[in-house]
C-alpha cells in the first residue's frame, strides 16, 4: 500500500498543498471539516481515503498553527506517518471547531466578502 502524501507543485492549483494523485488541495478539505461535515462526507465528495483526508487535516493544523488542532495532530502523527490501515481507521476524527475558530479559519482575519464586483481590491 502506498501512503498518500502532500506535495507542493507551482504548476497544479497554484502551488497549493495537494495530495499526491489528486487535484484536491488540502485547505479544501479542511475548509469541508471546519465548516462541520464529517471526514466520511469528505471522503465521498472528493472520492478519497479516510487516510488522505486525516492527512490534509494534519497538514493544515501543523502548518497553518491551528490551535484548535494541534493536540490532536501530535496525538494521530505517528498513526498516519507509521501505522497501518486499520490503525488509521481506528483514529479520531479532528474536533469540531467553536464558533471562534471557525470564523478565524474560514476567512483571513479582517476580511470582507464583498458584496459586488465593485468592492473588490484592485
Amino acid at each position: 500500500m502506498t501512503r498518500p502524501r502532500i506535495v507542493v507543485d507551482p504548476a497544479v492549483r497554484w502551488g497549493c498543498p495537494i495530495l499526491v494523485g489528486t487535484r484536491t488541495a488540502t485547505v479544501d478539505i479542511t475548509g469541508m471539516i471546519v465548516g462541520g461535515d464529517t471526514v466520511a462526507k469528505v471522503c465521498d465528495e472528493y472520492a478519497l481515503t479516510r487516510h488522505q483526508v486525516l492527512l490534509a487535516c494534519w497538514h493544515q493544523a501543523i502548518n497553518d498553527r491551528w490551535d484548535c488542532w494541534r493536540a490532536w495532530a501530535f496525538e494521530v502523527h505517528s498513526v498516519l506517518a507509521f501505522g497501518s490501515p486499520a490503525e488509521v481507521d481506528a483514529l479520531p476524527d479532528p474536533p469540531a471547531p467553536d464558533k471562534q475558530n471557525r470564523e478565524r479559519h474560514v476567512a483571513a482575519p479582517g476580511y470582507k466578502n464583498p458584496t459586488n464586483v465593485s468592492e473588490l481590491p484592485r
